[in-house]
């Protein structure tokens, strides 16, 4: 794996581990995401891909974390490397920095989507109620906010435990479990301060308008136990024109995590250019 930077549209130098061959395939990791996170999923592709997972904004700028810079990141990333139209695959807060690249830059640069498990909205409102766990007020939300700026490792590890729905007993829970303590580690060595900017960036964003504006295959990734439900999945589902969309039984937040065998199959099959559709019509 290479260990290389690029220069964003202000000059930031951001970190990207590059891995394998083949065609670009650019992972957007999301919230409190490493390359780490990503690396089981990466070294399986590298045989068909070229993986580039970056280290997102808030590693690096205290200041203007923010989703609009973030998907300007993407694009001086695809710039930068001269990538022709790539796969770009987004989970959660990355799913949201592809919708922000589609509104301010279109979908000329891009082969695909891969978007992992995110809602266009995630604060509930009276023409909303499928945001985060279906009830994400404005209140909840600040009041959220709140609770990172007092006790940001403690808020942080709540919202995480409640993204996680890995069976007891499974290959998944064990994991889990090897990895909680480091996953604690790694949050309270965090400078807080980007991460709550960053979040205070796009949970207030409403990405309904963009969906149909998504003009190249997508291919939409959903847990069945995730904090976002299955109305969630169906709604982008139906305004995406071009979408296929998968839905794993035993996954919650992070299906390439809860499921990875059934993940990387999904995602070898789209890449290949092969029909995914979900498992039954009763989920669309």
């Amino acid at each position: 794996m290479n260990h290389e930077t690029f220069a964003s549209h202000d000059g930031l130098r951001l970190s990207v581990r590059i891995l394998g061959s083949g065609p670009p395939l650019v992972v957007v990791p999301g919230w409190l995401g490493a390359y780490s996170d990503w690396y089981p999923v990466t070294r399986r592709l590298a045989d068909r891909h070229t993986c580039y997972v970056w280290e997102a904004r808030p590693y690096v700028d205290a200041a203007t974390p923010t989703i609009d810079r973030m998907a300007a990141d993407l694009r001086a990333l695809i710039t930068g490397f001269g990538l022709e139209r790539p796969v770009v695959l987004g989970h959660s807060m990355g799913a949201l920095t592809c919708w922000e690249y589609v509104r301010r830059f279109g979908c000329a640069d891009i082969g695909a989507f891969c978007l992992v498990d995110q809602a266009p909205r995630m604060v509930t409102g009276d023409d909303w109620s499928l945001g985060l766990e279906g009830g994400f007020t404005p209140e909840a939300n600040r009041a959220f906010i709140d609770w990172m700026w007092q006790d940001f490792p403690a808020a942080a590890l709540d919202l995480v435990a409640r993204s996680r729905r890995a069976p007891p007993g499974s290959g998944a829970a064990r994991l889990e479990a090897m990895f909680r303590d480091t996953r604690r580690q790694r949050i309270e060595s965090l400078d807080p301060a980007p991460w709550i900017r960053a979040w205070e960036s796009f949970s207030w964003q409403d990405y309904r308008e963009v969906l149909p504006q998504v003009q190249v295959p997508t291919l939409l990734v959903f847990g069945a136990q995730s904090f976002y439900g299955l109305e969630v999945a169906r709604y982008v589902y139906r305004r995406m024109p071009d979408a296929r969309l998968r839905i794993h039984a035993v996954a919650g937040h992070s299906p390439h995590q809860d499921d990875l065998p059934g993940f990387l199959g999904d995602l070898r099959q789209f890449a290949a250019g092969d029909g995914i559709y979900a498992a039954s019509p009763e989920e669309c």
